[in-house]
C-alpha cells in the first residue's frame, strides 16, 4: 500500500517483499485475504481457541478472536 497506493490482489504477491509471516503457523496455509474498496481488506485465519482474556489494552482488544474462523476487518489506508 505504501510503495504502490493499492493493496495487492493476493497474499502470494507478498512473498518476496516482505518479512512478515504470511502463513498460519498451525496449518502451513497462507492467512485468507480479501481486499476490499478503498486500501480495506480482510485477513482471516482459524483459531483453535479463543483469545485469552488481557484487560483493556486497546492493542490487545483489537485482535481478540474467538474459537474457530474469525475475518479481521483492516484498513492500509490508516496507516499511511
Amino acid at each position: 500500500w505504501n510503495r504502490r497506493g493499492s493493496l495487492p490482489a493476493s497474499l502470494d504477491s507478498l512473498a518476496d517483499a516482505t518479512s512478515t509471516t504470511l502463513r498460519d503457523p498451525a496449518t502451513g496455509g497462507l492467512y485468507a485475504y480479501e481486499p476490499t474498496a478503498d486500501g480495506a481488506y480482510q485477513l482471516c485465519a482459524d483459531f483453535a481457541r479463543a483469545s485469552e482474556p488481557q484487560g483493556h489494552r486497546p492493542w490487545y482488544d483489537e485482535w481478540r478472536h474467538p474459537a474457530g474462523r474469525h475475518c479481521f476487518r483492516l484498513s492500509a489506508a490508516q496507516t499511511r
